[in-house]
């Protein structure tokens, strides 16, 4: 964004480039938000998930869970090490 801000005559940016340029960032950022969301495993159409009618399937697993599989236990040591209470396995 610098890079376009630059302006042929030095200190004379156009006033309307950096609304423009912030409501871009922002407009990108929510779209980007709303596809993550579309694809977690609250995101319904019926019975299946948007997420594993594509083909991704993800897991969110809390530090309490009395169901996390053996393969996901080793991460879930790792999150709490870190300091983090969720782990996510997506495949």
């Amino acid at each position: 964004m610098a890079l376009t801000a630059r302006a042929n005559d030095p200190g004379k940016i156009p006033r309307w480039y950096w609304p423009i340029a912030l409501g871009a960032v922002i407009a990108v950022a929510l779209l980007y938000w709303s596809a993550l969301q579309c694809l977690g495993p609250w995101a319904t159409l019926g019975e299946k998930s948007l997420g594993s009618i594509i083909g991704l399937k993800l897991d969110i697993y809390q530090q309490g869970d009395s169901d996390i599989p053996e393969d996901m236990q080793f991460m879930m040591f790792e999150a709490r090490e870190a300091g983090f209470r969720r782990g996510l396995k997506y495949t």
